[in-house]
Order: C-alpha cells, then sequence, then structure tokens
C-alpha cells in the first residue's frame, strides 16, 4: 500500500486512517470559567439568578406562542395595484399588444415547461 499524502496518527491503522483534521473527537477536556461557575449550590446561572432566568425564559415562551405569522396586508393600494395587473405564472406581464403578445407565449410555454418537467421528475422518482 502506498503511503498516503497525509500524516497519520499512531492510534488509527494504516487501512483507515484519516487526515488529522478530519479524526473525530472522542473526549473533552472541560475546565470551569471560574471557581463561581463550579459551585453547585451557587443560586446564580452567570449573571442572573434561576428564578430570574425562569422568569425570562417564561416570558420569551409567551412572547413566542402568542407571535402571529399570517400574512398581512400592509398597503391596501399596492395590493389592489397588484391585483389588476396581469400576471402569467405568478408574473407580471404587459397588456397584451401585438408585438408583446409573443413575449407572453414564450413566458407561458416556459412555465408550461417548468411544470411538465417537475412532472417528468415525480414519475422517474416513483419508479426508483
Amino acid at each position: 500500500m502506498d503511503s498516503p499524502d497525509y500524516p497519520l496518527d499512531n492510534k488509527y491503522d494504516a487501512d483507515i486512517a484519516m487526515p488529522i483534521a478530519i479524526k473525530p473527537v472522542t473526549h473533552f477536556l472541560l475546565i470551569p470559567a471560574s471557581q463561581f461557575l463550579m459551585n453547585p449550590d451557587n443560586s446564580y446561572l452567570g449573571s442572573l439568578t434561576k428564578s430570574e432566568r425562569a422568569n425570562k425564559v417564561k416570558r420569551y415562551l409567551e412572547k413566542k406562542h402568542s407571535r402571529v405569522y399570517d400574512k398581512k396586508v400592509r398597503y391596501q393600494s399596492r395590493k389592489d395595484s397588484a391585483d389588476k395587473r396581469t400576471r402569467v405564472c405568478g408574473r407580471f406581464v404587459k397588456q397584451e399588444t401585438p408585438s408583446r403578445s409573443s413575449t407572453e407565449d414564450e413566458i407561458s410555454m416556459a412555465c408550461f415547461k417548468i411544470d411538465s418537467d417537475s412532472a417528468v421528475d415525480e414519475n422517474s422518482m416513483a419508479a426508483l
């Protein structure tokens, strides 16, 4: 077997050697930041007491549950003008004129092609 281009660690066999940067970490050396954090009887977690932290977490969860993710129209005039404009495949297009009709046909054909390609992909995936 040829020697690899990267250094080997003696703990691993040469057959399954990996670069040092990719070796999995199997152990940690945990050193507390200070003696203050080491004391389990301490009622502080960082700069907050346990009760203060619990209150903040409780308030955060209440606010999280009350959030509204529904779609909201901020400017009704913009929505009205967008609803009046002509769309093809969800995109705005100019009003049909003799010179522009070919462009709209190209866009609609492109949308049809995208839809038919996705249907083919779904069918081919189902066959697998």
